[in-house]
């Protein structure tokens, strides 16, 4: 292809440059892949196209997500998850789950005794065993099984971390 990058010749076989015509850009497209008269779109959130002269946006699959005029899908952070294909964020872990890697669909869950200490946990190593304290009757508590801040509530007893 003679043309310059971001360029191509709009026939097949053409060796002349005079016959380039500018692409559209990564993250856009047009039905024929060029920018003639302002033709290229932007992808739609969740969707992304990596190529010059794109005529389709592909969608993100699940565990990813990108924004508007994407040329690439992201991948969801540890600690994050993305349950459906087409997001255009990631959702957070909640206590008590995990992801451990870049680009999970799913947390996974800590064992039925254990849990975390903070919400978007990106290691399974967060997860800690709960114990149970009683506090007497009466007590003013907070949090969710021991963490700080988050809720009040008057109880006998409570679990908390080791």
């Amino acid at each position: 292809d003679p043309c310059p990058d971001g360029q191509g010749a709009k026939v097949r076989g053409m060796s002349n440059t005079s016959f380039c015509r500018a692409g559209c850009s990564p993250g856009s497209v047009s039905s024929d892949g060029f920018s003639e008269g302002g033709s290229c779109v932007l992808c739609e959130q969740g969707k992304a196209q990596p190529n010059f002269r794109g005529t389709v946006c592909d969608a993100c699959a699940a565990g990813s997500r990108s924004l508007e005029g994407a040329a690439e899908c992201t991948l969801c952070e540890r600690g994050k998850f993305g349950s459906a294909p087409l997001a255009t964020h990631c959702d957070i872990c909640e206590y008590g789950t995990y992801t451990d890697a870049p680009g999970a669909t799913v947390c996974a869950a800590c064992s039925v005794i254990a849990s975390t200490r903070e919400r978007g946990s990106g290691f399974s190593g967060n997860c800690t065993v709960a114990t149970f304290r009683d506090f007497g009757a009466g007590s003013n508590l907070f949090g969710q099984l021991g963490v700080p801040g988050e809720r009040g509530e008057v109880a006998s007893g409570a679990l908390l971390f080791a």
